[in-house]
């Protein structure tokens, strides 16, 4: 299968959608929040790239960490690794929309039926979408990266 030119893994692409929900639902259920805003980038600004450039050099180190780790034996060191070298793709932010819709419900036109979970694409890079959300008074935080709550 294919998006936007890119070949999508329909496994993979099940396993995001499902980490996605299952942490949306964690934080909805243990942390008393009432709704939540996920925002993914949207066009790159070239005045990231530098930033850009280290993170793919650490991701690419992650992964070479991930693979040895896995190679001796410890699964648990290697998904902490597998997990930080991720690159979020366009058809991801598709993916996990639309899984997001199916389980919370869509935004509707008029504003009035808000479902608990909202996705965002932000116009350009995230950070700007959420520095808005929160100065319009439509969220009250901001957490960048989302892990397990409970062990």
């Amino acid at each position: 299968m294919e998006r936007n030119g890119q070949p999508v893994d329909q496994h993979c692409e099940q396993i995001i959608c499902r980490y996605f929900i299952s942490r949306c639902d964690e934080l909805l259920r243990h942390a008393s929040i009432q709704r939540l805003y996920l925002v993914f980038d949207g066009k790159r600004c070239p005045l990231k790239d530098v930033t850009r450039r280290d993170r793919e050099e650490r991701r690419q180190k992650n992964l070479e960490e991930a693979r040895r780790a896995k190679a001796l034996g410890r699964k648990g060191e290697a998904d902490e690794k597998y997990k930080a070298c991720i690159n979020i793709a366009p058809w991801m932010c598709t993916s996990v929309t639309r899984a997001i819709e199916k389980q919370w419900g869509i935004l509707s036109m008029d504003g009035l039926s808000k479902p608990r979970v909202i996705p965002v694409l932000s116009p350009a890079e995230a950070d700007a979408q959420l520095a808005k959300l929160c100065l319009d008074g439509i969220c009250d935080a901001v957490v960048s990266e989302v892990r397990r709550l409970s062990s």
